[in-house]
């Protein structure tokens, strides 16, 4: 889909992966950058972005709606590939899953 964008590795875990999509229970999260996550170039920092993924986390451990995110503490996995800068226009929309124990 991407591959002139990727490195090798990438490409790899996307071969992994496959077309694998949230599932259809997953819990989504949308998040707006804020003024203060720009750095110098006007983008938000990478470091940034790994807080958005925790308050993602966070706000599905405390979903009311779906009691299967409760043991949502400890992170096994995560895989964030990098394709374009995130802009103060841009939103984003995190999914967000347990798997079974």
């Amino acid at each position: 889909v991407h591959e002139e964008k990727c490195s090798p590795i990438s490409q790899e875990v996307d071969r992994w992966l496959g077309d694998e999509q949230p599932p259809a229970d997953a819990f989504e999260y949308t998040c707006q950058p804020r003024f203060s996550d720009l750095d110098g170039h006007q983008h938000v920092n990478n470091a940034i972005l790994m807080s958005y993924l925790q308050d993602a986390r966070h706000a599905a451990a405390c979903s009311v709606s779906n009691a299967s995110f409760a043991g949502l503490d400890d992170v096994d996995s995560i895989y964030v590939e990098f394709l374009s800068m995130v802009g103060l226009d841009d939103a984003l929309t995190i999914y967000v899953w347990s798997s079974p124990p």
